[in-house]
């Protein structure tokens, strides 16, 4: 009867030992679970944000100078609103960069009439809450300017530098904070002639 009883006990403690290694597993199991679904959401609103977290282009217009006895491009309005779905678009945190023959230029925010050396400047057209640099409404209307610039820097110089030639082509990359992305192409007409302004 000894030897029954203490088998008992041991089939018992092997039995307690089983069901805790299970609780800590299951415990475990649990917790993975709750972190990766965290990071699958923190993951899905960085995803969604980088899709709808942009702006849709309405039209470019261009600004033609006389530089070095040659009409040239030597502005860029980008007339922009929220893209469907966005939220609040800040401008302060978007980069533009410009991408043509003559280099690459990354560009901040500069504010609102300001846009000259390595930033852009913004215009509002239509921003009934006066919210600008934030586009948080659907109605909301800005132009994104870019400027030749002062031509003696390193800024805008280094693809923007001495404006645009005739037939001259190259692309911006707007990009939201968000990380959300819209790519507007430029092709220069062949002729400038007595054009102070094109629309592209």
């Amino acid at each position: 009867m000894g030897s029954r009883g203490q088998v008992g006990i041991g089939t018992l403690i092997v039995f307690i030992a089983m069901v805790l290694v299970a609780a800590v597993a299951g415990s475990v199991l649990v917790n993975s679970a709750g972190d990766l679904r965290d990071s699958g959401m923190e993951v899905s609103k960085d995803g969604v944000g980088q899709v709808t977290d942009r702006v849709n282009v309405l039209s470019v217009r261009g600004k033609v100078d006389v530089i070095d006895s040659k009409r040239v491009l030597t502005g860029l309005d980008i007339i922009v609103t929220p893209g469907p779905g966005a939220n609040n678009v800040n401008m302060s945190s978007m980069t533009v960069l410009w991408v043509g023959s003559g280099g690459a230029s990354q560009m901040g925010y500069q504010g609102r009439g300001n846009n000259t050396g390595y930033s852009f400047g913004s215009k509002a057209v239509l921003d009934s809450d006066f919210s600008e640099p934030v586009l948080n409404d659907d109605s909301d209307v800005v132009i994104i300017q870019l400027r030749e610039g002062n031509r003696s820097s390193e800024g805008i110089a280094s693809g923007f530098k001495g404006g645009l030639n005739p037939g001259e082509t190259g692309t911006v990359l707007i990009t939201t904070g968000s990380g959300g992305q819209t790519r507007v192409d430029i092709s220069v007409p062949e002729s400038l002639l007595g054009k102070s302004a094109v629309s592209l």
